[in-house]
């Protein structure tokens, strides 16, 4: 399972921790998030946008090695602390 793929690779430390996410959503690319907590199932994203619960978009993780990995979510929750971000879960993913 791809999903699995995540789990793992962002549990590594060195090249093939997660690096960067680009989220596609609103007909938009968005690249101001940084990775928080990343599981097989789920991720929170720290960054300044909020999108709305329910909210589908693409996912794009990109690892310390270059390679990347499209996943599909939905946005799960918001927060708006001193970490502003979004939570959401994967629902597929394809590899590139």
């Amino acid at each position: 399972m791809v999903l699995e793929t995540v789990a793992k690779r962002s549990k590594k430390k060195g090249k093939s921790e997660v690096r960067s996410a680009l989220i596609r959503a609103q007909g938009a690319d968005y690249e101001m998030f940084d990775v928080g907590e990343i599981s097989g199932e789920s991720a929170f994203l720290r960054g300044p946008l909020l999108l709305e619960v329910g909210e589908a978009m693409t996912l794009k993780l990109t690892f310390g090695d270059g390679s990347s990995l499209e996943v599909a979510a939905e946005v799960e929750s918001t927060r708006l602390d001193d970490e502003p971000g979004v939570g959401v879960v994967f629902a597929s993913a394809d590899q590139p």
